[in-house]
């Protein structure tokens, strides 16, 4: 059974978790963060904003380009810094089915602990947060827009396609870190990106927002209630 609880309200309505919004990008003709977090977002080489498939509004982000890497950082900031609290990084992608390497969905990088989430032959969580790498569950269909959320709630890590729980990872005593994190988006820090599309970014810091299956809706808002 799904639930539309006060963690999730789309269009007009208002966030009752403003306050705790660290990056909000909508990827509408610009690379502004609507959360006025801190942190400086930026394409990097082939990454491009379309106006003719996003999700929502008006553009979206765009790394399908084949002729070298894609995807966006930021800079390093404490408004992206994680430290033990409960999260939630979540997004809206269309998984392209084009080729590339290292298919990083995202990947924060807290000054002592990362968190990712990539495309390993299945899609799974990764990073700092188990010392084997995590089961990989299939991922959705090819060619639609879908919800992903990585949340965290206490010690325990769960990944949400479409408001469904598809895999939990043991975070007890993981602390990512409280001086500074950075993002990338589409890609890792390295070499490696992944031709998909994505709209509506978000990260949640304070809360987990989610806990029990829910009908994911956008965009994202710009304010509270």
């Amino acid at each position: 059974m799904f639930t539309v609880g006060p963690a999730f309200w789309g269009g007009e309505a208002g966030d009752p978790y403003w306050s705790y919004v660290r990056a909000l990008l909508h990827f509408d003709g610009s690379m502004v963060d609507s959360a006025a977090g801190g942190a400086v977002y930026s394409l990097l080489e082939n990454a491009v904003l379309t106006a003719t498939d996003q999700r929502f509004g008006s553009g979206g982000l765009d790394c399908r380009n084949l002729s070298g890497a894609n995807g966006v950082t930021s800079t390093a900031h404490v408004s992206l810094a994680l430290g033990t609290s409960d999260w939630c990084i979540e997004l809206f992608l269309k998984d392209t089915g084009i080729g590339g390497t290292n298919k990083w969905i995202f990947l924060l990088e807290g000054s002592t602990a990362t968190i990712s989430f990539w495309d390993l032959g299945g899609w799974t969580a990764n990073g700092d947060v188990s010392s084997t790498t995590p089961a990989t569950f299939t991922k959705p269909t090819e060619g639609a827009w879908h919800h992903l959320a990585v949340c965290r709630s206490g010690n325990t890590g769960t990944v949400w396609v479409n408001g469904i729980s598809q895999q939990t990872f043991d975070l007890t005593g993981i602390n990512f870190g409280s001086g500074y994190g950075t993002l990338y988006l589409g890609r890792s820090s390295g070499s490696g990106d992944y031709r998909l599309l994505i709209d509506d970014f978000r990260v949640t810091v304070g809360v987990p927002r989610y806990t029990a299956p829910f009908m994911p809706a956008g965009p994202f808002p710009n304010r509270g209630l």
